[in-house]
């Protein structure tokens, strides 16, 4: 009697016992240790991105909250560290850095790769050596966990091999058991990548449940009756304003499995959300209100100093569904008043209204001190009686004509010229980091640009990746003039002359660097290239403060010509005796 008592004991034991595990046969793992848990429950926590603009301590306070729950194990959907740089020294220690905040966690951790992490042949070698495959499948009891790697091949997709290991995966596991997918991007997004369909064709008729981040925002998707969930950032994002109902929120998934039964929860740091929050049904009214689109103000450009009053038209859009309710104001401005103040319209559906408005000042406006007018509105739609409401800020453009003076021997340059847009503005910290001046001359021959560049750091590496400034020049002021003429100077590099690409016309130039901090560039170009008294200018300054990584910031003057925020008589000079 008491042997049986024990064989059952035994028995009941091991049909208890950890029912985690894997085929990885290397060294290296991509976890941090093997969850230990009984029989077929088990409790995993799913969190989005942490690179891609991470808020400062939100990972590390995430760890306590998560120690809180105690789940079994922690798996990421990738976008680990920061990345995007050659630097192998640089790469390792923000993988130190990471995996410190990980080792705060009481339970393993499973990663999984984004394009943050896997960004260059390097960092692919750094992964191999740190966690071996970036690709890998576990279960825990019949539950099945593929981990698929988007960035398998240099363009990005799934190669043979990935394919061929997870077909073998599939082929020993029941098609009833449950099978959670994870990946970095958007499956519904990778259509035409390589291995795409075959991905697609083996999960097609499994019990499959999808999880997956890369574009910071919350979405739950159904396809062919699987559900696919796409994480907002976890640590990442930098949201202005928090607002689940937009998807926009640090979110994670609490999942709790029992056997077949299979329980997701949506969570924020500060409590629980539906999983469904953001979905197809609503989603096109979510994307427009987290675009913030819908009011734009025509830029004005003013072409004297005694101009005290400027009008303009502000359009209201709606490509919504539903009826879309706007309001705001105007931020107060001293001496300055606004016609209308304030606004509150109502927007019918796919339909947008035109409003004129009005700024007059009290002096007259100076090119070298216009008003920066911002508005700041709520946006509010109505779907299904649930209220889906974010805030908003657009500015009203206020520009002018700029003059060329007769030429002299001393040089005046504008004060620091405000960049209207910065590309990859998060590696920008302001003036003391990157600007430009300018001065512009002529005599009866010879237009002179001068620009006078300022940077903490001029760079100019060995693989030709330098500080470059681009100067555009376009003889007709012509809102679609095209073909305008280029000018690159690049840091370090003393040049003589240069050709625009255009047989007809080549500009002169010097390049000099000084002692504190700045550089000098003169264009010099022959007054017969001009149709009228009048031309059109623009800059951009590609600031490289680190030739390892592989986003650099870019400081424009005016809007890009030919983009979308481009807009008439921008950068236009009148030459002025």
């Amino acid at each position: 009697m008491h042997r049986i008592t024990f064989f059952f004991f035994l028995f009941a034991f091991f049909s208890l016992k950890a029912q985690f595990s894997h085929d990885l046969k290397d060294d290296k793992k991509p976890f941090t240790a093997e969850p230990n848990f009984a029989g077929e429950k088990f409790r995993f926590v799913v969190i989005g991105d942490l690179t891609g603009g991470e808020e400062s301590g939100v990972f590390d306070a995430a760890m306590d909250r998560l120690n809180e729950l105690a789940p079994d194990f922690v798996i990421s959907v990738g976008d680990l560290i920061e990345g995007y740089t050659y630097d192998k020294n640089e790469i390792l220690k923000q993988w130190d850095a990471f995996n410190n905040s990980v080792a705060k966690l009481e339970m393993p951790f499973f990663y999984a790769a984004g394009n943050h992490d896997l960004t260059n042949e390097m960092m692919k070698a750094v992964w191999k050596e740190k966690y071996g495959k970036a690709f890998y499948s576990f279960k825990a009891g019949k539950t099945l966990f593929l981990i698929l790697n988007v960035y398998d091949l240099e363009n990005k997709g799934f190669s043979k091999d990935q394919i061929a290991y997870f077909e073998a995966i599939l082929n020993n596991h029941s098609v009833n058991d449950p099978v959670f997918v994870v990946l970095h991007d958007p499956f519904w997004n990778l259509g035409r990548l390589e291995g795409y369909n075959e991905i697609k064709t083996m999960l097609a008729k499994r019990n499959a449940i999808w999880f997956c981040g890369h574009e910071h925002r919350y979405l739950y998707r159904e396809i062919d009756g699987q559900p696919h969930y796409m994480l907002a950032g976890f640590a990442s994002g930098s949201y202005l304003e928090s607002d689940p109902s937009l998807g926009v929120f640090h979110n994670f998934l609490h999942v709790n499995v029992d056997g077949s039964k299979i329980r997701i929860a949506n969570l924020e740091l500060e409590g629980l959300l539906p999983p469904d929050i953001v979905n197809d049904a609503n989603e096109k009214q979510v994307n427009f209100l987290r675009r913030g689109s819908w009011a734009k103000i025509t830029p004005s450009v003013i072409k004297s100093d005694d101009e005290k009053v400027i009008n303009s038209i502000m359009t209201l859009k709606n490509s919504s569904d539903f009826p879309f309710e706007i309001s705001g104001r105007f931020e107060a401005l001293e001496s300055v008043s606004f016609e209308p103040e304030s606004l509150q319209e109502f927007i019918q559906p796919n339909a947008e209204i035109q409003i004129p408005v009005r700024l007059t000042a009290d002096y007259p406006f100076q090119k070298d001190n216009l008003p920066e007018v911002k508005l700041n509105f709520t946006g509010k739609i109505f779907q299904n009686e649930k209220l889906l409401q974010t805030k908003s800020q657009t500015k009203w453009i206020i520009d002018s004509w700029f003059y060329s003076h007769p030429k002299t021997d001393e040089v005046v340059f504008s004060g620091l010229l405000k960049p209207a847009e910065v590309e990859e503005d998060w590696d920008w910290t302001g003036n003391d980091d990157a600007a430009f001046q300018l001065a512009v001359m002529h005599d009866q021959k010879h237009l002179y640009l001068h620009i006078k560049i300022h940077d903490d750091k001029f760079v100019s590496d060995s693989r030709n990746l330098n500080d470059l400034l681009s100067v555009f020049f376009q003889p007709d002021t012509a809102f679609n003039a095209m073909n305008p003429y280029r000018f690159d100077f690049s840091s370090g590099k003393e040049i003589t002359d240069q050709k625009s690409g255009k047989s007809a016309m080549k500009a002169m130039f010097t390049h000099i660097q000084t002692e504190d901090n700045s550089q000098y560039v003169t264009l010099k170009i022959p007054g017969k290239t001009l149709i009228k008294n009048a031309f059109r200018i623009n800059l951009s300054y590609l600031d490289v403060d680190n030739p390892s990584n592989m986003d650099h910031s870019v400081l424009w003057w005016k809007p890009a010509w030919g983009s979308r925020n481009d807009y008439p008589q921008s950068g236009i000079f009148i030459i002025k005796n």
